[in-house]
């Protein structure tokens, strides 16, 4: 039982902590250099111009985590047009209480938050902007595969699997009905303005690095009280899989749009240089 209990917390814990800060880094490495790219091809305002959306939802990403995991929000700065020394577009200052457990859990997510909400919210324009694209795309992705590959430990077939949902999302979004759309021009300029201001900061990782041992506590509990309600462990540990899946395919939305925001700068770069 001990053993059962253990797994599902271990599974649990690192499914979501391992699967977010992969993704966090990817996403910064892909972010820093697409920046990079349009710093040098339009300077400090190319980045000021990106942050009026990018950054002000990165905050709010913190902001409203700080909510939920009832921290208390000293100050906040959604957005500003001096990139000081330290590049700062704006942050969310919050205090919280070190013995309140919940309140130490929620530094992981609010220091993770840009990730996680501003996929969500990329998602949320395509849903309003281009809902056909939006509908063609959550129907086609193959959640029961890729769970399926992760419990039988075929990685090969889970990358197969995530590699074919890329191309998916890529296939619909780039149809030759949106590629005339106006709308589908203004998703592109939010979703490019999100992606390239939604990596974590040295604070956002540290912040979030405190959080982790208090979510296992909470994990380890949940599993206790799962184990002793004597409910199927396997059927459980599927669940966990089967949710650490719709979590990758989240994220991988996210990352989409920053190989996408990256390429875009590159052509845009490579134009200018011409």
């Amino acid at each position: 039982m001990i053993i059962e209990i253990l797994k599902l917390s271990i599974v649990f814990t690192i499914g979501i902590t391992l699967i977010l800060i992969i993704f966090g880094l990817i996403i910064g490495q892909i972010e820093r250099k697409s920046n990079n790219l349009i710093y040098r091809t339009f300077g400090r305002y190319g980045i000021i111009i990106t942050g009026i959306i990018g950054t002000t939802v990165h905050e709010f990403s913190h902001y409203i985590m700080c909510k939920i995991f009832l921290h208390r929000v000293v100050e906040v700065k959604w957005f500003s047009l001096k990139l000081n020394i330290g590049g700062e577009l704006g942050h969310v200052k919050h205090t919280f209480n070190p013995k309140n457990i919940y309140q130490r859990i929620g530094n992981f997510f609010i220091g993770v938050a840009p990730i996680l909400i501003g996929t969500l919210i990329i998602i949320v324009i395509l849903r309003l902007l281009l809902p056909n694209t939006y509908f063609n795309i959550t129907n086609n992705i193959a959640i029961k595969e890729i769970s399926y590959s992760i419990s039988n430990l075929n990685f090969i077939g889970f990358f197969k699997e995530l590699g074919h949902e890329f191309f998916t999302i890529i296939n619909f979004l780039f149809s030759i009905e949106n590629l005339s759309s106006f709308k589908f021009w203004i998703f592109i300029i939010i979703s490019f303005s999100i992606s390239n201001h939604m990596s974590l900061s040295k604070a956002d990782i540290n912040n979030s690095l405190d959080g982790i041992g208090f979510l296992f506590l909470l994990s380890l509990f949940i599993s206790i009280i799962l184990v002793l309600l004597k409910i199927n462990f396997y059927s459980i540990l599927i669940y966990v899989i089967t949710f650490n899946c719709l979590l990758i395919s989240f994220l991988s939305v996210g990352l989409l749009f920053s190989i996408i925001s990256l390429i875009l700068s590159s052509i845009i770069g490579f134009k200018s240089y011409l």
